[in-house]
C-alpha cells in the first residue's frame, strides 16, 4: 500500500534523512540456528568475517547480517574455562526453499556438515 504513495513518503523523509532515496516492499528473512560451529575457528576478533566469508563462498549465500553466537559471552567464557569446544550460531537467509533446504539436508562451509533448525 505504501508503494502507491511512493514519491510522496520519499519527499516527506527526504526532509528528514536526505541520504534515503528508495523505498521497496519488506523482505521476509529466515533465521536459521546451525549447530556444532568450533568456537576454536571462528570465536577470535575477525571470526564472525570468517564465517560469514566461508558460509557465502561455500553455499553462494548473500546473506544479509553477519552470523551471531548464541549466547557469546556465555560460550566464550565456558570455552576459555575448557568446557565446551562448539556453539551455535544464527544466519538469516533470505529465501524460504534455501531455508528449508538447509533445515532438510543441513548447511557446508569450513569443510564441514553442520546441522540446521529453525530459530
Amino acid at each position: 500500500m505504501l508503494l502507491n504513495a511512493q514519491k510522496e513518503i520519499i519527499d516527506a523523509v527526504k526532509k528528514i534523512d536526505p541520504s534515503i532515496i528508495n523505498l521497496t516492499a519488506a523482505e521476509q528473512w529466515y533465521k536459521l540456528r546451525v549447530h556444532t560451529v568450533s568456537l576454536n575457528r571462528y570465536l577470535h576478533s575477525a571470526g564472525i568475517n570468517l564465517l560469514k566469508e566461508e558460509i557465502e563462498s561455500t553455499t553462494g549465500l548473500d546473506m544479509p547480517n553477519n552470523p551471531q553466537w548464541i549466547n557469546e559471552k556465555k560460550a566464550e567464557e565456558r570455552f576459555n574455562n575448557k568446557e565446551i569446544a562448539f556453539s551455535s550460531i544464527i544466519i538469516i537467509v533470505r529465501i524460504k526453499a534455501q531455508a528449508e533446504s538447509y533445515i532438510a539436508r543441513g548447511i557446508d562451509f569450513g569443510g564441514k556438515t553442520y546441522r540446521v533448525e529453525r530459530f
